[in-house]
């Protein structure tokens, strides 16, 4: 599969070429931060507010960027800034020190990736599905053509997530595993740094089509989906990472989080109880 790394609000560096395709070696993530300047506080356990003197740090995976950004435009959270990256760069760099008080990834966290003081829950599910670009767009390829199974995906330009760094590519490498269609797909496969970066190559017209989650399909107004791999559970890991005097709040929030079903099923989430 060809390397891609694209960029957060920048087209894609290069267009498909006619050497031979290869996987992504090392993190090339452009992380980008979101700042919910809210003034609202988490509630305690007793109804008295738990304050922070900063605001909430929260790792999030890419694709829960929208659904945050929401969150924060609305006033109804306590206070928080909000890092994002692939799932599997921001573990990394919670075990090496980041300073965060809870960790979205795009997957479980499994008990023995973190401290053990440390309880990983899961967040809310979602699906993986094939998407393409809607009506309108510069994409070349016919709706008539668009896929309706995994056996219709080789011979598209199909773009998806780097295992190796986020979870949506693993995912994707599965289904395309399990459904017998992983070798035919490789040699038309772009591979970019994160979901995110794959969908965007579908919008410039790089690809035909994007292996990716059903929340970023709710995102993006230049995709629609064509399917789903009904096979693959996805589900959101979540952590609470800080510190005994932020700890609380930090639970609070995500609490605050999973009651807005609403929100989240606007963003193509299910939430997991706890």
């Amino acid at each position: 599969m060809r390397e891609a790394d694209c960029r957060h609000g920048a087209r894609a560096s290069a267009g498909p070429t006619s050497r031979r395709p290869r996987r992504l070696t090392r993190a090339r993530v452009l992380a980008w931060a979101l700042v919910g300047t809210l003034l609202g506080a988490c509630g305690s356990s007793d109804g008295e507010p738990v304050s922070v003197q900063h605001p909430l740090r929260v790792f999030a995976a890419a694709s829960l960027g929208d659904l945050l950004e929401e969150l924060a435009a609305t006033g109804d959270s306590a206070p928080f800034e909000v890092h994002l990256a692939g799932s599997e760069v921001l573990l990394r760099q919670v075990r090496a020190g980041a300073p965060a008080d809870l960790l979205l990834m795009a997957r479980p966290i499994g008990p023995d990736e973190l401290p053990p003081e440390v309880e990983p829950t899961e967040l809310a599910r979602t699906a993986l599905v094939v998407a393409g670009p809607t009506a309108g767009s510069t994409v070349s390829s016919s709706a008539d053509a668009w896929p309706t199974r995994p056996g219709d995906l080789p011979g598209h330009r199909l773009a998806l997530a780097d295992p190796d760094l986020a979870p949506a590519g693993a995912y994707a490498e599965q289904a395309l595993t399990a459904s017998g269609v992983l070798e035919d797909c490789r040699e038309t496969s772009l591979v970019a740094a994160h979901v995110r970066d794959a969908c965007r190559w579908v919008a410039l017209g790089e690809a035909d089509l994007v292996i990716c989650y059903r929340t970023d399909v709710a995102a993006l107004e230049s995709l629609r989906e064509c399917f789903a791999f009904e096979e693959v559970d996805v589900r959101y890991g979540a952590a609470v990472l800080s510190d005994p005097v932020r700890r609380q709040a930090a639970r609070e929030w995500l609490d605050a989080l999973r009651a807005r079903r609403t929100l989240l099923g606007a963003h193509g989430l299910e939430v997991v109880s706890p």
